[in-house]
């Protein structure tokens, strides 16, 4: 398939006018809420959800093109825990927290229309037309498929065999995620490809059996990690925005499985448990815990942990041994404001990457979060273009599915902030990292003998340098110029050698 044409940034006066009119939407909206009942604010509520759930559908379709970047994945989260959980908790929290809730919705929707608007407006140069794909050998793809298998088989042996451990549980969870990826991508990525085959249906088994062996039940965002990843790598595969458009249409379903997953898992435990429960709580928590950081705050106060907990990610790769008073994670200390009795006792919380910003710094860190996402989020998108211009076969491959595997973790940030997303995404890296040095070592080279008197091959790098003058023109004078396009490319050209044969013969 044909490249898609680079989508054009739109221009500035239309981009602000866009995002004038999201913030109108929302203003109207509060401004029907303010002094309204309980119930006023539940409808309020319902509203401002639906228009955080268009935001983010907005901001999903609309950066990177057909490609899942991710920013556009940023998107996506936020139509989920703030559009759809903003609905949920309109129709089941409790009324007090309602205003409160108005007020943590309309604040993440402000900020992901300055995020969108003001930061991931203009997307990277993702497409490459030119290079397109540089195929790698059968003999690349079979040594990384077959290593992904191994890894995916040990991390399955392993977990039945029990792990004790919390670190070597994540550990193998990562490895065995990383080796999906790793299997997907070399099937995936490969010009024969085709979304109706047979890779399709081996791909789908592989994620069956990493749900049904390896993941324990919780932490179900690393499921849908992974379906952002292999989406991903389809959509960077076939350039077709149908990819982001089923992900959209599918959201309601997928909910619903994961309703119905973590009931059962509940009810594994400890029979009846799922009683009385929507099997959403922990998935539609981040606004609602956000509301209570902000009921909190201005009935009673609470001390600001002045960017504490931050400090839990580098204590990933520091032992306790080395840094004794090493700070918790977000989650456990967001429960001595939302659940004081539960506080210490292992409970996890989880309020969105707004409520970490103000849990740490007040109302000034959600300025601050804005300025931090969106360099960070549009950082990673750069990071993409830049994996994507590799001119080396197998290093592009494995390069662009580590990229791919860091952006696919964006949602954990939504949903729970930097922690979480940095504890995950780690876990999953040391394979990626391991098959990128051994691939860029034992790159392949172009032989030597190609364009030097070999048989004519049927392409060519062009390396931008000017030919010879004379030889130019003999060649223009023979009506075989043959095109350049700019910049070092690979492209699939005639062989010059064969087009001067041909002019001699006619002569």
């Amino acid at each position: 398939m044909d490249a898609a044409p680079p989508d054009r940034p739109p221009r500035t006066g239309l981009a602000l006018l866009e995002a004038c009119g999201w913030l109108a939407a929302g203003i109207l909206v509060a401004g029907v809420a303010a002094g309204s009942t309980s119930e006023g604010y539940r409808w309020a509520n319902g509203a401002i959800g639906v228009c955080c759930w268009l935001l983010g559908v907005r901001v999903f379709l609309g950066h990177g093109g057909y490609l899942l970047s991710a920013p556009s994945i940023f998107g996506f989260a936020f139509s989920v825990f703030f559009g759809v959980g903003g609905i949920y908790h309109a129709l089941l929290s409790s009324d007090y927290i309602q205003p409160w809730m108005c007020q943590a919705l309309l604040l993440g929707y402000a900020a992901q229309v300055l995020l969108f608007f003001g930061f991931w407006r203009r997307r990277g140069d993702y497409q490459d037309p030119p290079a397109q794909f540089l195929p790698c050998s059968p003999g690349t793809r079979l040594i990384l498929v077959s290593a992904g298998a191994v890894v995916l088989a040990a991390a399955v042996v392993w977990k039945a065999g029990g792990i004790v451990s919390q670190q070597l549980q994540t550990l193998t969870l990562g490895a065995a995620f990383a080796a999906v990826t790793v299997i997907a991508a070399a099937l995936v990525l490969d010009p024969a490809a085709r979304i109706l085959s047979l890779r399709t249906v081996f791909i789908c088994g592989l994620i069956v059996v990493f749900v049904q062996y390896l993941h324990g039940g919780t932490g179900r965002l690393v499921i849908v990690a992974l379906g952002f990843t292999v989406a991903s790598l389809y959509a960077i595969r076939f350039r077709t925005r149908l990819v982001k458009i089923g992900l959209v249409v599918c959201t309601l379903p997928v909910l619903q499985w994961m309703a119905v997953y973590r009931l059962s898992y509940v009810d594994s435990l400890a029979v009846g448990s799922s009683l009385n429960r929507t099997g959403l709580e922990s998935a539609m928590r981040p606004p609602g815990a956000f509301a209570e950081l902000l009921f909190a705050y201005e009935r009673y106060g609470f001390e600001l942990s002045h960017g504490r907990t931050f400090l839990s990610v580098p204590a990933l790769i520091v032992p306790r041994a080395i840094w004794p008073g090493q700070p918790e994670a977000l989650g456990y200390e967001l429960a001595r404001v939302t659940a004081p009795t539960r506080y210490g006792s292992g409970y996890s919380d989880a309020s969105s990457v707004l409520g970490e910003w103000f849990f740490n710094f007040g109302f000034p860190g959600l300025l601050l979060m804005v300025v931090v996402i969106g360099f960070t989020v549009r950082w990673l998108d750069r990071l993409m273009s830049m994996a994507m211009r590799l001119r080396s076969d197998a290093v592009r491959l494995v390069a662009m599915t580590t990229v791919v595997v860091v952006c696919a973790g964006v949602p954990d940030v939504v949903w729970s902030g930097t922690h979480t997303y940095a504890a995950r995404t780690l876990a999953r890296l040391p394979l990626l990292l391991l098959l990128l040095v051994v691939v860029h070592g034992a790159r392949s080279t172009v032989p030597p003998s190609i364009g030097r008197g070999g048989a004519s091959p049927p392409w060519r790098a062009s390396t931008g340098r000017a030919e010879p003058t004379a030889r130019r023109a003999d060649l223009h004078s023979r009506g075989h110029e043959p095109a350049r396009p700019p910049g070092n490319t690979l492209v699939a050209t005639p062989y010059a050698g064969s087009d001067r044969h041909e002019g001699e013969r006619k002569r």
